[in-house]
């Protein structure tokens, strides 16, 4: 963030930290089990991640943001990412990430460990795959530990109870996968775009060949640069997959040309 209620956007800042963002690609825990791994995948070296971290803190930025929106952030490379830039920064470090893989709440207690400040969980009821990791058993899991969250089990499960039943009258829209799944480390769709996608191909009369569009959608962003997916660039590489698999056209990315 860059502004305040008490002070307006800066938007030279802004653009300034959308440069950054796209220069160094800041999907920084997207890859790998080890923070050497992650940089290599970013084409980036951990000084040029602390650098970056460092120049956002002197624009100004309030706090620093983790945005894991395809889950790919595994246990012990956000672990390493959150332990560095916690020796090099003094804002809060927030978390955000997804449960697509069925393993971030690791991933979420990882960066509990490392010093991080704010992370995003899910009620039970409401968690899971595509949204967010299981907050109720987080904090059962950080309890009489350190970094215990000292919220109200009971009444978080209480609250769960009650959308659980909620959630029942919309489940003709619920299209959610029901279970986590390693594909996602393939594809790298973002949670929210995920089962928005699923549906248009299930619309289109394309649902029975989803594991083809899925890995057309890897194809597609590694031909388009590997770019950082959050809406529209999202949304352009998931259409082109789908009007590539019902073309029956494939995009060989290593060339970066359409071949037929």
């Amino acid at each position: 963030m860059v502004n305040s209620p008490t002070q307006p956007m800066h938007f030279p800042s802004v653009l300034r930290g959308m440069r950054l963002a796209q220069l160094q690609r800041v999907r920084m825990a997207g890859h790998g089990a080890n923070f050497r791994e992650m940089a290599d995948a970013l084409h980036v070296t951990q000084p040029a991640i602390t650098k970056m971290a460092k120049e956002l803190e002197r624009m100004g930025a309030h706090v620093l943001a983790i945005k894991d929106m395809a889950a790919l952030c595994k246990p012990y490379a956000v672990e390493k990412l959150v332990k560095t830039l916690r020796q090099e920064i003094g804002i809060p470090i927030h978390f955000h990430t997804h449960d697509t893989s069925g393993l971030n709440a690791a991933s979420i207690l990882k960066s509990a460990e490392a010093g991080i400040d704010v992370v995003d969980a899910a009620a039970a009821s409401m968690s899971g795959t595509t949204s967010q990791p299981n907050l109720n058993s987080i904090v059962a899991a950080l309890r009489n530990t350190p970094r215990d969250t000292k919220l109200d089990l009971d009444a978080l499960n209480q609250y769960s109870d009650y959308w659980e039943v909620v959630r029942t009258y919309y489940l003709p829209f619920d299209n959610a996968p029901s279970s986590g799944t390693a594909e996602v480390y393939l594809h790298e769709m973002p949670g929210g775009q995920y089962t928005n996608l699923k549906e248009q191909a299930e619309a289109m009369g394309l649902g029975d060949r989803w594991p083809e569009i899925a890995r057309t959608y890897a194809d597609v962003n590694r031909g388009f640069g590997d770019i950082v997916k959050v809406t529209p660039s999202s949304k352009v590489v998931g259409d082109m997959a789908i009007f590539l698999d019902r073309k029956s056209t494939r995009l060989n990315s290593s060339h970066g040309y359409i071949s037929y």
